[in-house]
């Protein structure tokens, strides 16, 4: 889906997808007014507005009766975008947060009673995994322990993608068929590439979608 996950509104991108550019990041979505007070070169300003679309409306759009996986790396935007979502539709979020003390007010205010499992954290980043408790989601009772699952890979060293990446081939090896993962990102990269192939090595019936505003074509195969 060539389109931004947000509230809708009057957005630009900051593209970090160009060769113009000089950044190996991802691209933000931003108001004008952030746009034009941003002044780092790693971004070309995109002049034409971004397409915004909701979650509610992706999971309409995509004819899904829930999102049973939901992965959001999108710089900023996961705010906007768990703000105002059906929680009731969302099983498993995997995010990557930007902002540790708005993050934790976000947890606190939205996220009370949900399962939290920590991947990372460093600074005002951070990398979390968050469980739905309803019991008609069907999910697991606990975030996934990946320690005990994977002793003989875990290292300090794994880089976070290939976190996301076990932790969702477990996760999709516990949850009912079919399972229905989408991927917020702005930039396509290693991220969706290995959680992708997490989805493959798993080997379930599930379908996969990609939402992403930048110009850059998605990672072969983004959407099955």
């Amino acid at each position: 889906i060539r389109a931004a996950c947000g509230r809708p509104g009057d957005m630009l991108l900051l593209d970090a997808t160009s060769s113009e550019g000089q950044s190996i990041g991802g691209s933000r979505v931003v108001t004008r007014e952030e746009q034009s007070r941003e002044d780092d070169p790693q971004y070309v300003k995109r002049s034409e507005p971004v397409r915004m679309l909701t979650l509610e409306q992706i999971r309409q759009q995509l004819g899904w009766p829930r999102i049973d996986v939901l992965k959001l790396d999108c710089e900023g935007s996961e705010f906007a975008i768990l703000e105002d979502a059906d929680l009731s539709k969302l099983g498993t979020i995997f995010a990557e947060s930007h902002g540790a003390e708005r993050w934790r007010a976000l947890l606190a205010s939205r996220f009370a009673g949900w399962h939290k499992g920590h991947i990372s954290q460093n600074g005002e980043f951070g990398n979390w995994h968050l469980v739905n408790p309803d019991p008609a989601v069907e999910l697991p009772a606990r975030p996934f322990d990946l320690d005990a699952a994977y002793p003989g890979h875990w290292t300090e060293g794994m880089s976070t993608d290939r976190r996301h990446a076990y932790l969702l081939f477990e996760w999709l090896r516990l949850i009912k068929s079919p399972c229905h993962v989408l991927e917020v990102g702005c930039g396509s990269g290693t991220s969706t590439a290995a959680f992708l192939e997490a989805s493959k090595a798993a080997g379930r019936d599930y379908f996969t979608h990609h939402c992403d505003p930048s110009p850059a074509e998605p990672a072969e195969s983004m959407v099955r």
